[in-house]
C-alpha cells in the first residue's frame, strides 16, 4: 500500500496576517483589499514550506482565484511549478449561491496542488455557506 504525504492549510487568502487579534486589527484593511505584493510575499513563504516538507498533495482552504479584494491575483497560479503541476481550484460556495458572483466573495475558493494527477471529485454539502469538499 502506498502512503501519501498531505499538507493542508487555511491560507486566510494570503493577507500576511498572523491570526492574532492585534494583526487582524492592525491590518484590517487587507480584508477588503490586499496588494499583490503582500500576497506574493505570503505565497513565497508557503512555497518554501512546500519545498521543505515535500508533500505529495497540498490542500488549501481560503485561497483566492482572483477577487476584487485580491486585486485579481490568482494565488494558486503563484504556487504551481514543475514539481506541482496538477491542480484544481473552485469557488467554495454553493453553485447557485449569490456569493459566487458577489464582488467581495467572487473568487474565494478551495484548491489542491499535487505532484501527480490524482482522480478527484467535487462534492458540496447540502447546507451551510462554505460547501465545497474535494474527494
Amino acid at each position: 500500500m502506498r502512503t501519501y504525504k498531505i499538507l493542508m492549510s487555511n491560507l486566510g487568502y494570503a493577507r500576511g496576517i498572523s491570526g492574532s487579534l492585534a494583526d487582524h486589527l492592525r491590518y484590517a484593511h487587507r480584508h477588503f483589499y490586499c496588494s499583490p505584493e503582500i500576497q506574493k510575499t505570503s505565497l513565497r513563504q508557503l512555497s518554501e514550506l512546500i519545498a521543505d516538507e515535500d508533500p505529495d498533495i497540498c490542500c488549501f482552504m481560503e485561497i483566492d482565484k482572483g477577487s476584487f479584494t485580491s486585486a485579481g491575483l490568482n494565488q494558486l497560479q503563484e504556487l504551481i511549478n514543475e514539481k506541482y503541476r496538477f491542480f484544481d481550484i473552485e469557488i467554495k460556495y454553493a453553485v447557485k449561491s449569490r456569493l459566487v458572483s458577489f464582488p467581495i466573495s467572487k473568487g474565494k475558493s478551495n484548491a489542491y496542488l499535487a505532484k501527480h494527477n490524482f482522480a478527484h471529485e467535487k462534492l458540496y454539502f447540502d447546507s451551510g455557506m462554505k460547501r465545497l469538499i474535494y474527494k
